[in-house]
């Protein structure tokens, strides 16, 4: 990402980014964008109204961030099957992905249903998709994706 800015947490989001790096170019992409999305998200919250695009800016970025959470489950379920990970592995990273989909379903009917939905919550909820899940689960990869690259 190139930035020298802090995700909150007192740790630059490159230094970050490196460390949750599980070895794979693709996949590693796709957590760079959504903690790049992540981020703008909680920009835009700190912000509030009176920031660039307010609540509809707010919102725009949560649906980018879907859309990269998507394409991103696509990518890293074919990278998946191909890594020789214990299948109740696999089962529990699919499960936790279709998990995730259905949160963010909820929370597109929910925010449909009242708009002025609390922005903090609503971040609070995209970083547990996206942070927790990469700990959780993608992580998990990391070894798998070594002895691929040095077989």
């Amino acid at each position: 990402m190139g930035c020298d800015s802090h995700g909150g947490h007192g740790i630059a989001l490159e230094h970050l980014l490196a460390s949750l790096k599980i070895g794979d170019a693709v996949i590693d992409g796709d957590h760079e964008r959504l903690f790049g999305e992540l981020y703008r998200l909680r920009q835009q919250m700190l912000e509030g109204e009176a920031g660039s695009g307010g609540r509809s800016g707010f919102q725009a970025t949560l649906g980018a961030i879907g859309g990269a959470m998507m394409a991103h489950f696509e990518h890293e379920e074919r990278f998946l099957a191909t890594l020789g990970m214990p299948a109740s592995e696999v089962q529990s990273h699919l499960g936790a992905h279709r998990e995730i989909v259905r949160q963010y379903a909820e929370l597109n009917l929910r925010l449909l249903q009242d708009p002025s939905l609390d922005s903090e919550a609503v971040l609070t909820m995209v970083q547990e998709w996206i942070f927790y899940h990469l700990i959780r689960h993608d992580l998990k990869m990391r070894p798998y994706v070594a002895l691929m690259n040095t077989g």
